[in-house]
């Protein structure tokens, strides 16, 4: 049966899927990547069982969402989808944009960082932390402010000859909790909700949207602590090497993929030429203004050439 196929450019790869993708660049170049529907068996002898969910051997990933759909990622060029009956296809898209894609990623031994990836004096800033740390509010915060947005939640990364980091466009899609929306303002009755599962909506951000890559000075690991005011400290050598596998996106797979040494390799070279950078915030306080100040005050500082060292 034939089918119709979208073109689309994002996270640094030519895309041809079956699946369309509202919140996607389109292009007419050669595709890197296919995304089809297909029927997709999984056989748990043939991997290595990492959950009910999730298997995963040399060169295949596949998981089983259910009531959602099968999918299976191989070599880094290909992503079949089995869908279930009456499956809500925005759910199908958040585990494709997600899991799937991070594990693609992986595959082809580019880096991701989980975190939303902002503009800032025109250089790339990745805001990361933990679930509830307020990555979602600084970042949103900051779009709303003026300042372009690359990334929303998963943020690749590329190296150019010249020995420059380069952070990739995503997708021109924002999702937001209900939560961050109260806080920063945002009226919900026009929003739409991301899916039937979870409590978020998604924002179209096409205008704010940066669709070409941006150099990256760094990434800001958000923490919330009990203290009494922000504080924003760079890390060390050894720290930066840390945060920067920690927030590898998909990192729960990551050492279960038998990955080579050249990949860990890649991750020093990010370290050794990349800011990074731990913000303190007091918990349960609103001080999103007080964040954004020090992040906009030390990318004026440094941003404009080499990095000082620890």
């Amino acid at each position: 049966m034939n089918r119709k196929s979208y073109s689309y450019h994002m996270l640094g790869l030519n895309i041809l899927s079956e699946i369309e993708l509202m919140c996607a660049v389109g292009t007419l170049e050669e595709y890197d990547v296919r995304i089809i529907y297909d029927t997709v068996d999984i056989e748990c002898n043939q991997y290595q069982q990492y959950s009910n969910y999730f298997a995963i051997n040399d060169n295949e990933f596949v998981c089983d969402i259910r009531d959602v759909a099968k999918y299976k990622i191989t070599g880094g060029n290909l992503i079949q989808i089995d869908l279930y009956d009456k499956a809500d296809m925005e759910l199908v898209k958040v585990y494709l944009l997600g899991t799937c894609m991070g594990v693609l990623l992986l595959q082809k031994g580019m880096i991701a960082i989980h975190g939303s990836t902002i503009v800032v004096n025109n250089q790339a800033i990745i805001i990361t932390g933990q679930c509830g740390a307020g990555k979602s509010t600084l970042s949103t915060a900051l779009r709303l402010k003026g300042y372009p947005i690359l990334s929303d939640d998963i943020s690749p990364l590329t190296m150019v000859e010249s020995g420059k980091v380069m952070s990739v466009p995503a997708f021109p899609n924002q999702r937001i909790c209900h939560d961050t929306a109260i806080k920063l303002g945002i009226d919900t009755s026009k929003l739409e909700r991301a899916c039937s599962e979870d409590f978020k909506y998604n924002l179209d951000i096409s205008k704010e949207f940066m669709n070409h890559p941006v150099e990256l000075f760094g990434i800001i690991q958000i923490v919330p602590e009990i203290m009494e005011d922000v504080v924003l400290t760079e890390l060390t050598k050894y720290e930066k090497v840390e945060l920067i596998k920690s927030n590898i996106y998909c990192n729960e797979f990551y050492s279960r993929m038998n990955y080579r040494p050249s990949y860990f390799k890649s991750i020093i070279d990010l370290a050794n030429n990349i800011h990074t950078y731990r913000l303190l915030r007091p918990e349960g306080e609103f001080t999103v203004e007080r964040q954004m100040e020090l992040i906009i005050d030390v990318i004026a500082r440094y941003g404009t050439g080499g990095k000082h060292e620890n």
